[in-house]
């Protein structure tokens, strides 16, 4: 391999490291953003006692509403529940002595509070409210989208911190073959007196070349991704604006990881490789 293919393998390792990473890291993004949205739609129920008024109901939701991590509150009175029971099922509603139904109040909250420990919380503050009877939540569906997440993450992660791994131990194979094509002209330099350091940043200059060029092709190639995805694209049961806006973090992150494992590769491959004259 001469040292001018040296240079396009590391160009094409940079890239391909960029884009695969990017678009595996943003579809594993995007799957999580997913599951904590739907652990966002998973309600509370506060029940009011039978002789709490319609303004002590109110009073209840407002300062439900100022509580931290409260995403939303929604009152159910008990004369609009009654009444859209008589509607659904065509009941005569002169058959009742009086409404069967309390007041409820559905709660919903943000992502990071919608965990078991939080939910517990919430419900051991609220139920020392008098005018509040019973507080329920869904404990098996909360404790299956928790497990789900959980192993989600646990699963990105372990292939992420494979791929990383095998990418650098890549980045420090093809630079070590770029080192072994310099070898010859770094040694006459350093006999004219050339100093080490200088040497270094002259090999640093042949090595981010290459990845800086991937980096800039690499932007042409997400824009062209963004566009083809807009029109075409639809992954099963996520929304687009998820994967395409993780894509942005994620490309960002993977072009300056690209540029940290060719500065630390370079260096390591330099000192290992590197002999005094």
């Amino acid at each position: 391999m001469k040292k001018n293919n040296v240079s396009i393998a590391i160009f094409f390792v940079a890239i391909a490291f960029i884009l695969t990473m990017s678009i595996l890291m943003s579809i594993f993004f995007g799957v999580n953003r997913y599951v904590l949205e739907k652990k966002s739609h998973i309600p509370m129920y506060a029940f009011c006692g039978a002789n709490v008024s319609k303004a002590d109901v109110d009073k209840i939701v407002s300062s439900l509403e100022q509580k931290k991590g409260v995403l939303k509150v929604k009152v159910i009175y008990k004369s609009e529940a009654f009444k859209d029971m008589v509607n659904k099922f065509s009941i005569d509603k002169t058959l009742f002595d009086k409404n069967p139904f309390p007041d409820s109040i559905e709660l919903f909250f943000e992502p990071s509070y919608t965990n078991m420990r939080d939910f517990k919380k919430f419900a051991s503050e609220i139920k020392t409210n008098k005018n509040i009877s019973r507080v329920l939540f869904p404990e098996n569906i909360l404790t299956n989208i928790e497990h789900i997440k959980n192993r989600i993450t646990l699963l990105s992660e372990i292939i992420l911190s494979i791929l990383y791994a095998v990418e650098f131990i890549v980045f420090i194979s093809v630079i070590t073959v770029l080192y072994s094509y310099k070898r010859y002209d770094f040694n006459t330099l350093k006999f004219f007196g050339v100093k080490r350091i200088r040497i270094l940043f002259l090999f640093l200059k042949d090595t981010f070349y290459p990845v800086l060029f991937a980096s800039f092709l690499s932007i042409l190639f997400v824009v062209l991704f963004y566009v083809l995805y807009d029109e075409y694209g639809n992954l099963y049961y996520i929304r687009k604006e998820l994967l395409t806006s993780s894509l942005k973090m994620t490309f960002v992150i993977n072009v300056f990881v690209g540029l940290i494992f060719t500065l630390f590769s370079s260096i390591f491959v330099f000192l290992i490789n590197d002999e005094k004259v």
